[in-house]
C-alpha cells in the first residue's frame, strides 16, 4: 500500500466522529516556531519516501539549462569508445592503421542506462522542553536509499563494432594470430631478400625493376599492419587489446580484405608465405552485451575496478542532529498557551535555534557510479529562524529560515575531468580536501485551521547552495594510468555543477488532539501529519526534481 493512501485512511479514521469547533488549535504541516512545553517531552516519528529520475540539466548538448534530462544521461551514450575510456585510443589508432580508414571510430556499442531513485528517511526526534522558553533536541534519521538501475547496450540497430578478444580466452585463437603475423613477417623477409638481390644485381631477375620499385612500400604497409595486429590482436593470451572487431563489421571485413590484398602482392613476385587458409584474425564472436558491459566496468581491462551497473541499495544512518530551541517572541502569553487555543487579532511567535550535525552518515562509493549515499557525512552547524504569523482563529503561519555552514573535511574521490565524466578509472581515486558549500533555504508555510483538531497547509520552499571547493593536485605515473604519459589530475574540478538553486511547493493535512488534550477532550495529545512536496524548479547541473511522501506523527509525554 502506499504511504499517500495509509495516510488518508488513517486521517479519515482520526476524523470520524470530530466536531467542528474552531480554534486555533492544530500546529499544522512543517515547523513552527512552537517549544515542547516544560517537562514535555516532544517524540516526532516520521517516514518520508522521495522518488526521483530526472534531474534539472546543465551544459548538456542539445538541452537547454534547467531542462528535465534523464539521471542515467551521463551513462548514456550513441558510441562508448575512446571518450569514455582513453585508454582505447591506442587501440583506436592501430585499428585505423589496420583497417586502412583513417576515420574509423572504435564502438563497443550505445548504451542506455535508465536510473529510478527512491529514499526512505524515518528520523526519530525528541525534543525536551527545559522551561517555557528554552528546549533541546535530538534527531537521528535511518535512511534507506535504493538507486533501481537498467542497462542495455547493443540494442536494436545501432551496434558496437567490436567484442572481446578471444585470443585471451582461447589458445586456438591466438594461435591463429599469432601464425598470421609469423606469415606476413616471413613475407616481408623473403620480399626484403628479393630486393637487395635485385639492387645488388638487376638482372638477376625479370622482375626486379617492379620488385625495385614496388616493394619497399609492400613492406612498409605489411610492416605497419604487422605491428597493428599484434597491438591489437596478440600473439598470446598475455597480449594484445581486450577488445577486437566483431565478426561480420566493417573492421573485420576490412581487416581480411587487407590480408587477402598483401596475400595477392606478395604472390605476384613469387612470395608465398602467406598460405591460402590464412585469411584473417580472430575475430570477436559477437558484440558487448549487458554482461560483457558488467565484466568492463568491474575488472581491470580499462582500469574501472568499479562496482557493476545495476541496482544498489545503500542503508544506514543519516547525518544526526542535536539542537537547542530559544523562544524570543510570544505575543500569546509568557505564562501559558491558553490563547494558541483561543487567539484574537494578530499575534506573533519568534523563536531561534541551533543545530550541531554530526558525520554519522555515509557519502556515495567512489566506486560505485550510481550509489546514493545516507547523508553528507560531514559535520556542519546551523542556525534556525522561525516566525509564526496567527491571525485570529483560523490563519496560521510560518516562516523559516536556515543557514548552513558546512565545516571542511576529507573524503575520498575520483577525480573527473568534468561532470559527466560517468566512468572514472580506478587510478583517479584520491583522499582530497571538501569543503560543501553553504546553504540558504526559506520556507512560508501558511495553513488553514478547520476545526479543532484538523487543519490545511501548503508551503513553499526555496533553497540555495553555493559551490563546494575541493583541493588536492596528484601526478599519476604512466604505469599506473596505462596512458602514454603522466597525467595530472586536480581535485578543483569536482566542484563543477555543486553549486544548485531549488524551489519546491507542497500540501498537507494535520490531526492533532492537543488542544482537546489540554481541555479534557482527550486522553492523549497527538498529532498526525501527511505531507506532498514537488521541485518546480532547479539549476546547477545536479538538482534533482522530486516527489516527496512525509507521514509524520507526534507525541508529548510528560517527564
Amino acid at each position: 500500500m502506499r504511504l499517500g493512501t495509509i495516510a488518508c485512511t488513517l486521517l479519515a479514521t482520526l476524523a470520524m466522529g470530530v466536531g467542528t469547533l474552531s480554534a486555533q488549535s492544530v500546529r499544522g504541516v512543517g515547523d513552527d516556531a512552537t517549544t515542547a512545553p516544560r517537562g514535555v517531552i516532544r517524540v516526532q516519528f516520521s517516514t518520508s519516501i522521495t522518488d526521483f529520475t530526472q534531474r534539472y540539466g546543465k551544459g548538456t548538448p542539445g538541452r537547454t539549462d534547467g531542462t528535465f534530462e534523464p539521471l542515467g544521461i551521463d551513462f548514456s551514450v550513441d558510441t562508448l569508445g575512446a571518450a569514455q575510456f582513453p585508454g582505447l585510443s591506442a587501440v583506436q589508432g592501430a585499428l585505423r592503421t589496420l583497417t586502412g580508414n583513417s576515420a574509423f571510430t572504435l564502438s563497443l556499442g550505445r548504451v542506455s542506462v535508465a536510473e529510478q531513485v527512491r529514499v526512505q528517511t524515518t528520523p526519530i526526534q525528541l525534543e525536551a522542553g527545559l522551561t517555557r522558553w528554552l528546549s533541546i533536541g535530538v534527531m537521528v534519521p535511518i535512511v534507506s536509499a535504493r538507486n533501481q538501475v537498467g542497462v542495455n547496450i547493443n540494442s536494436g540497430v545501432a551496434v558496437g563494432n567490436v567484442g572481446f578478444n578471444p585470443g585471451r580466452l582461447a589458445d586456438t585463437a591466438v594461435t591463429s594470430n599469432a601464425l598470421l603475423v609469423t606469415q606476413l613477417t616471413a613475407a616481408q623477409t623473403q620480399l626484403a631478400t628479393l630486393l637487395t638481390n635485385c639492387n645488388s644485381n638487376p638482372g638477376s631477375n625479370a622482375q626486379c625493376p617492379a620488385i625495385i620499385a614496388n616493394a619497399p612500400a609492400i613492406n612498409a604497409s605489411a610492416s605497419a599492419f604487422t605491428s597493428g595486429l599484434t597491438q591489437v590482436y596478440g600473439t598470446s593470451r598475455a597480449t594484445g587489446s581486450p577488445f577486437v572487431p566483431a565478426v561480420g563489421s566493417a573492421a573485420d571485413s576490412a581487416i581480411r580484405n587487407r590480408v587477402t590484398t598483401f596475400r595477392t602482392q606478395y604472390t605476384q613476385y613469387g612470395v608465398t608465405a602467406i598460405a591460402a587458409t590464412t585469411v584473417g584474425p580472430s575475430s570477436a564472436v559477437a558484440v558487448i552485451t549487458p554482461d560483457g558491459l558488467r565484466r568492463i566496468v568491474t575488472d581491470s581491462s580499462l582500469g574501472l575496478l568499479a562496482a557493476p551497473l545495476g541496482t544498489v541499495t545503500h542503508q544506514g544512518l543519516g547525518d544526526i542532529e542535536v539542537a537547542v530551541k530559544l523562544r524570543l517572541l510570544d505575543s500569546f502569553g509568557m505564562r501559558t498557551d491558553s490563547m494558541r487555543f483561543l487567539p484574537k487579532g494578530l499575534n506573533v511567535r519568534q523563536s531561534i535555534a541551533g543545530v550541531y550535525r554530526l558525520a554519522t552518515g555515509t557519502i556515495d562509493l567512489p566506486g560505485n557510479y550510481l550509489d546514493y549515499g545516507t547523508g553528507q557525512g560531514n559535520t556542519a552547524i546551523e542556525m534556525r529562524s522561525f516566525t509564526d504569523l496567527v491571525y485570529g482563529r483560523h490563519f496560521f503561519a510560518s516562516v523559516i529560515a536556515r543557514y548552513t555552514l558546512e565545516l571542511p573535511d576529507q573524503q575520498v574521490r575520483r577525480i573527473t575531468d568534468s561532470p559527466d565524466q560517468g566512468f572514472a578509472a580506478a587510478w583517479r581515486e584520491r583522499l582530497v580536501d571538501r569543503n560543501i558549500g553553504d546553504q540558504l533555504q526559506i520556507e512560508v508555510t501558511p495553513r488553514w485551521v478547520l476545526n479543532e483538531f484538523f487543519s490545511v497547509g501548503a508551503q513553499y520552499l526555496f533553497r540555495r547552495k553555493a559551490e563546494d571547493a575541493f583541493t588536492g593536485t596528484y601526478t599519476v605515473s604512466s604505469a599506473e594510468s596505462g596512458l602514454p604519459g603522466a597525467v595530472t589530475l586536480d581535485a578543483n574540478t569536482l566542484r563543477l555543477e555543486t553549486d544548485a538553486t531549488e524551489q519546491r511547493v507542497g500540501l498537507g493535512l494535520t490531526f492533532s488532539t492537543v488542544a482537546a488534550h489540554a481541555r479534557r477532550k482527550a486522553a492523549f495529545p497527538i498529532e498526525v501529519q501527511f505531507f506532498l512536496s514537488r521541485t518546480l524548479a532547479g539549476t546547477g547541473g545536479a538538482v534533482p526534481r522530486l516527489s516527496i511522501q512525509q507521514l509524520q506523527v507526534r507525541l508529548y509525554p510528560r517527564l
